[in-house]
């Protein structure tokens, strides 16, 4: 209990200094369809929490030199099927850009986007899609050819099916190791984000490949949402 209301008070601290925020997000409803994580947000809480906590810029956008602080970003994990049924339609009509991190594997299975989905986000301006692997892997407790595996075979299939280069990754359970970051830097990736629950302080965030998300379902919220 003490534990938990410390964690909730720092966070709170840091959360009101000036500063970016990268918010991950999985499934946006409570109920889905189809079980597939633990990861969970009602749909009103999440159309609350956006509503609240801008303004939002492509995360792409984030770091850049000479561009005022307290910023957020939006990504979703995983390539649900409710990114697309659910956050995209609210999500355009609020503006907010946001960027999905694609399981490639499984594309057109029970609960994750059809490929026709995703081609359809991915021609809207407000969309970016990164990798998240092929089938959520945990590289940190992988070996080199499993994490090469992951790495490349999903950033080519996602490429291919895209037409674009495929620049941004997302480690599945924030997990990675020397192992992986020195497999990414000659991955071909610009960017890739882990999940540290923290935001982005200034002078926080140098190394392009550890960059810290703030992850947002039902069991997080009370810490974020203020």
């Amino acid at each position: 209990m003490v534990k938990s209301l410390l964690k909730k008070l720092c966070l709170r601290l840091l959360l009101m200094l000036p500063n970016d925020r990268i918010y991950a997000f999985h499934n946006v409803s409570s109920h889905p369809a189809i079980e597939l994580t633990s990861r969970k947000l009602d749909t009103q809480a999440f159309f609350s929490f956006i509503r609240r906590h801008g303004p939002y810029i492509p995360l792409e956008e984030m770091g850049q030199p000479k561009r005022p602080s307290g910023r957020a970003a939006v990504t979703f994990d995983d390539g649900l099927e409710d990114v697309y049924t659910i956050a995209y339609p609210f999500l355009r009509q609020e503006n907010v850009p946001f960027t999905i991190f694609v399981l490639s594997d499984k594309l057109d299975q029970p609960g994750y986007l059809t490929t026709a989905q995703l081609l359809e986000l991915a021609k809207d301006p407000l969309v970016t899609i990164g990798s998240h692997g092929t089938d959520h892997t945990r590289l940190g407790r992988a070996d080199r050819d499993k994490q090469r595996h992951e790495l490349l075979a999903s950033k080519e299939k996602l490429e291919a099916l895209l037409g674009r280069p495929c620049l941004f990754f997302a480690y599945p359970f924030g997990s990675y190791n020397e192992i992986t970051l020195e497999l990414m830097r000659g991955a071909g990736y610009r960017l890739a984000y882990a999940v540290r629950g923290r935001p982005l302080l200034p002078g926080n965030h140098s190394d392009p490949y550890t960059i810290p998300r703030l992850s947002i379902d039902d069991s997080t919220l009370v810490y974020y949402d203020h």
